[in-house]
């Protein structure tokens, strides 16, 4: 008998099948070690129970994931709450006092966001006055700083001077007759007057008189009866003992200025449409061939005459045709075919 220490005494009464599902019980040291415990699915309460199972390790292998995860759900699904059909739980009080709370906040966010959208435009509208005026008095400075530098200087930087403060004559943008409170109140009306008194002599004569006074009359009316007009300078040249300025003059006759130039041919309580000379003049835009004489007293460096004239003339005969519609365009108008005043400097 082969006896040895690891066989059993009496070996030969087992068979091999006992003795090989024999397993070597293992000791564990560490006393958190707990008895693995198996969950398995009861086909009739569907709920897991446990019980306590041999340190077989084979023992595992007879749960599969699968089985766990789903028998996990299925307890699960068993303690919920099912809704069934269109049944919906109303809010508690809470809830309404949460939703409630929300919509609050909300109209808060939205009160204070329309308050900064409007704070801001008010704080652009300010900036942009403050703008103007800043240009308003740089513009100030510029006029008198451009003044101040053409005293003292020939008859030349006298004319180029005129030219550029008067090159659209006196403007208006509402297009009423001019008065003595809003020239004062316009920066560049402002620098016409005061150029007009540091250069001119006090009896300039002009077109219309004599004086300072009666020529800035005479602009203020042209620039009524023909407030969309522009003159440029061609060519400066002396002729005897004057200064002779090329320009040419470019007008448009817009409603307003046939309304104010030529009233005769305007609609009235009589007739209640344009006259036909009127519609052939209205909207036409025209360049006259006009010029300019100054003329220079040395001794007190003062323009002593300042008189101006544009061919309006021949720019209506182009347009009209013939010369008895040039007649009736010009028979009671308050210009003359020269471009210049045809009345009393009266409104």
């Amino acid at each position: 008998m082969d006896n040895k220490s690891l066989s059993l005494p009496n070996r030969s009464h087992y068979r091999d099948d006992v003795i090989g599902q024999v397993v070597q019980r293992i000791k564990f040291t560490s006393h958190y070690a707990q008895t693995p415990k198996i969950y398995e699915e009861d086909d009739t309460t569907h709920v897991f129970s446990k019980r306590n199972a041999p340190l077989d390790v084979t023992s595992l292998d007879r749960i599969s994931p699968r089985t766990h995860s789903r028998s996990s759900t299925e307890s699960l699904d068993i303690n919920m709450p099912v809704l069934e059909g269109n049944d919906t739980t109303p809010f508690d009080s809470g809830s309404e006092t949460m939703v409630k709370t929300l919509k609050q906040q909300h109209r808060g966010y939205m009160q204070r966001y329309r308050k900064k959208i409007k704070d801001r435009a008010t704080t652009l509208e300010s900036d942009i006055r403050r703008l103007q005026e800043r240009i308003q008095r740089l513009q100030e400075q510029y006029q008198t700083t451009s003044i101040g530098v053409s005293i003292c200087i020939t008859v030349w930087h006298v004319v180029a001077e005129y030219f550029r403060l008067f090159r659209c004559g006196l403007k208006k943008s509402t297009g009423e007759p001019w008065t003595t409170v809003e020239e004062r109140s316009s920066c560049m009306l402002r620098a016409q007057r005061d150029f007009m008194y540091a250069f001119m002599a006090p009896d300039v004569a002009s077109n219309n008189g004599t004086g300072v006074e009666t020529l800035l009359d005479s602009y203020r009316l042209l620039a009524f009866y023909l407030p969309d007009f522009e003159t440029r300078i061609v060519r400066m040249e002396i002729v005897e003992d004057m200064i002779l300025v090329t320009t040419t003059v470019q007008i448009t006759l817009t409603a307003n200025t046939l309304q104010r130039a030529f009233p005769h041919l305007a609609p009235g309580a009589e007739q209640h449409e344009w006259l036909l000379v009127a519609k052939k003049l209205l909207g036409k835009q025209i360049v006259m061939r006009g010029s300019t004489r100054f003329m220079w007293d040395s001794t007190t460096k003062h323009v002593a005459l300042l008189q101006s004239s544009a061919d309006l003339l021949s720019s209506i005969l182009r347009l009209l045709g013939d010369i008895q519609s040039v007649c009736s365009a010009f028979g009671e108008s308050r210009i003359t075919p020269d471009c210049t005043l045809a009345r009393p400097l009266t409104w």
